[in-house]
C-alpha cells in the first residue's frame, strides 16, 4: 500500500506578507536573515522552489515566527493521507 502525504510547501507570498506586516523592505529582511537581496526577491517571487532548511530557519528567525508559520503549517492543520486503494477523499491523519 502506498500513501501519499502532502508536505508543507514553501510559498514566497507568505514571506512577503509577513515582511510587509512589519513595514520592512526586502533588503532589510534579507540583511536580517543573512541572505542576498537577489535570493530574497527570488524567494518572494517563488522562483526558488527548493528552499533549504537553513534559509527557512533564518527567515523564520528574522521574522520572529516559527518555521511552521512560515511554511503555512498551523497547530490545527490536518495531514491528509490517501492509500492507492482509496477512491474517495483522503482521510485526516489523527
Amino acid at each position: 500500500m502506498t500513501d501519499s502525504m502532502t508536505a508543507p510547501a514553501f510559498d514566497g507570498r507568505r514571506i512577503r506578507v509577513l515582511r510587509q506586516q512589519r513595514g520592512w523592505s526586502a533588503e532589510k529582511l534579507a540583511r536580517r536573515a543573512d541572505i542576498s537581496l537577489r535570493h530574497m526577491l527570488r524567494l518572494e517571487a517563488n522562483e526558488r522552489p527548493n528552499v533549504s532548511a537553513v534559509v527557512v530557519a533564518r527567515l523564520a528567525q528574522a521574522l520572529n515566527v516559527s518555521t511552521d508559520e512560515l511554511l503555512g503549517v498551523t497547530a490545527g492543520s490536518e495531514v491528509r493521507v490517501q492509500s492507492a486503494s482509496d477512491s474517495g477523499s483522503p482521510e485526516p491523519l489523527q
